[in-house]
């Protein structure tokens, strides 16, 4: 089985055609999505229709929410009060650009996928959020304790916890135990297309591969996950949020590092 998961686009349409463009390379299996396809960029209609065309799979992110909810002021990371200033600009742009249509599409997005697979020791169970299984605000942060993803993971009734949110990927394998045997749990976060905050530009997805004929729930190496960035065309991007009235920290961001 082969899984490709994307997610924090952030309405960066040339980012998301590039990753989704590398994707096919690979011929996955099921390509999902963890959600904020919209906000921040100019082409948050154009993302949700290119998602919607390709019928993938997609959990409502925060952004989304606020979005779909017509929400004027919702709640995002931001850590002066210039940024939430800026944000709040972002929002009403945004709001502008995105249909009634579009608004409903966002507003009726799950706040949770779950697929379970077979495999040769039972079944391998997968789900996806945009925060945590608790919160779709919640970050849950590369650095979290392995003791903190093991409870929440478990809690989750789940094997691999796929999310994003932080805009950091990142995976962690947790040994635990079910049933009476020792097995692996895997926290998966798919960084940011739109908008990576790891120090690294490239859009960013990740490719989680496994054998169902392998022991995936007691092997540790059984669950392969790859990260892959993806260069793509930053410089249209960066022209168009100085064309639009977005604040200029949309397009320094993206390339400040």
């Amino acid at each position: 089985m082969l899984l490709a998961v994307f997610s924090d686009v952030h309405a960066n349409m040339p980012a998301l055609e590039a990753v989704l463009a590398d994707i096919k390379k690979y011929k996955p299996d099921l390509i999902c999505c963890l959600g904020d396809l919209v906000n921040q960029n100019v082409w948050s209609r154009e993302v949700i229709t290119m998602v919607r065309a390709a019928n993938i799979p997609t959990v409502m992110g925060n952004h989304d929410q606020g979005i779909g909810a017509g929400n004027t002021n919702f709640r995002f990371s931001y850590s002066t009060r210039e940024e939430k200033a800026w944000g709040k600009e972002a929002i009403a742009y945004t709001m502008a650009q995105v249909s009634t249509k579009d608004r409903a599409f966002l507003s009726n997005l799950p706040s949770n996928i779950r697929f379970s697979f077979s495999s040769a020791d039972g079944l391998l169970d997968l789900l996806m959020v945009h925060g945590s299984p608790q919160s779709i605000n919640q970050y849950v942060y590369h650095f979290t304790k392995a003791d903190e993803l093991r409870s929440m993971i478990t809690q989750a009734h789940t094997h691999i916890l796929l999310m994003g949110h932080t805009h950091h990927p990142y995976h962690q394998v947790i040994p635990a135990e079910e049933a009476g045997r020792k097995t692996f749990l895997h926290a998966v976060n798919a960084g940011s297309v739109g908008c990576p905050k790891d120090g690294d530009w490239y859009a960013c997805y990740v490719l989680i591969e496994w054998d169902s004929n392998r022991h995936v729930l007691t092997d540790p190496e059984a669950v392969k996950v790859t990260i892959h960035r993806v260069e793509y065309d930053i410089d249209t991007v960066v022209h168009a949020i100085q064309r639009s009235p977005l604040p200029l920290f949309y397009a320094g961001r993206l390339i400040k590092y």
